[in-house]
């Protein structure tokens, strides 16, 4: 298939020419099955946004439809911006378009040597960019929020726990030696294991009194305890 876009008096504005070669049995040309559509009646099943543009040149560089959307770009730099990247190869060019410089999606139409460039337009890139700033600040404000309300709520419950532990501590004296219970609160471990280590020497001591008492109880003679 031959292709390439035909403009003139004869077809009154711009036409895309397709002319296939009929061959004979033995594969020679004995002739030509030609047609012609306008640009505006190729379309695709895909629209562009908004903020999007495209331009598609044929084999000799010229433009056979550009869109620039809502952009604000003018078709003279569409096509301005074609011309540059005429030869360039596939993939992702950076021109300057406009007022900046932006990305260009260039892709190669095999066998009739056209190529299409597609990009975005810098303002929607930049409001993008502010917008996902704005979004960013707020999440991060709003976990900055949630992590204090945390460690609010941590350090409130082992303040609660250490104070539980003071009362049983002020209530405990030399005759009434009660081991200490942790409960309500939330109370670190480095306590835990020390509140652990003080009911086990309290279990300790509160054995060895016992056996002196029963010891006691097992003499005979009377055994007078008194002071220095």
């Amino acid at each position: 298939v031959i292709s390439g876009l035909l403009q003139g008096r004869a077809v009154k504005g711009g036409a895309i020419v397709f002319s296939v070669p009929l061959l004979d049995l033995n594969n020679e040309v004995v002739g030509f099955l030609s047609g012609a559509v306008p640009p505006a009646l190729i379309t695709g099943p895909d629209s562009l946004g908004p903020a999007e543009y495209a331009v598609i040149v044929d084999s000799y560089g010229r433009v056979v439809m550009s869109d620039a959307g809502t952009t604000g770009i003018s078709q003279p730099q569409l096509e301005a911006m074609a011309q540059t990247l005429a030869s360039a190869g596939d993939g992702i060019h950076r021109v300057r378009l406009g007022n900046g410089e932006v990305d260009i999606q260039v892709l190669s139409v095999q066998r009739i040597g056209w190529k299409v460039f597609v990009g975005v337009s810098p303002e929607s890139l930049t409001s993008r960019s502010r917008e996902a700033v704005s979004r960013t600040g707020i999440l991060a404000l709003v976990c900055a929020l949630i992590g204090v309300a945390i460690m609010g709520l941590v350090s409130f419950a082992a303040a609660r726990g250490i104070a539980n532990l003071g009362e049983q501590l002020q209530s405990m004296s030399a005759v009434d030696l009660r081991p200490i219970k942790l409960s309500g609160g939330l109370v670190p471990r480095e306590l835990r294991s020390l509140v652990a280590n003080f009911n086990q020497l309290l279990e300790r001591t509160t054995k060895a009194k016992l056996s002196e008492l029963e010891a006691i109880s097992r003499v005979a003679d009377t055994i007078i305890i008194t002071t220095a």
